[in-house]
């Protein structure tokens, strides 16, 4: 009798409505002799018990792939933080004074001139 070391793999059926298909690595024998059984050869627990472990694995992989994407998102909102930063400083900078043609009135304001003068 063999037994199951663990279950590494699943693929569907090659045909239409068949059962899945586990690769199967055997107590005491290498990746060599590594075998795909159909489901009914296997017990369901172990099927069970490996599809969650799938799962599990696809989440963290997933979960991984957002951290990923947050990290380029945030390197690239860095990289923006200077030109940013230049802008902001050209805008805090007062612009040259210059006397409003209407309502201009002449000494009203201690070193601007209207343009009468």
């Amino acid at each position: 009798e063999f037994v199951v070391e663990v279950i590494l793999a699943e693929r569907p059926s090659k045909h239409r409505g068949g059962q899945p298909h586990f690769l199967i690595r055997w107590e005491g024998y290498g990746p060599e002799d590594d075998t795909w059984e159909p489901a009914d050869h296997l017990d369901v627990g172990m099927i069970d018990e490996f599809r969650h472990e799938q799962r599990e694995l696809a989440a963290k992989r997933e979960a991984e792939r957002e951290a990923e994407q947050i990290k380029k998102r945030q390197g690239w909102f860095s990289s923006q933080i200077p030109a940013v930063q230049r802008q902001q400083t050209t805008l805090l900078q007062p612009s040259p004074r210059q006397p409003s043609k209407e309502g201009s009135k002449e000494g009203s304001k201690e070193g601007i001139r209207s343009e009468d003068e």
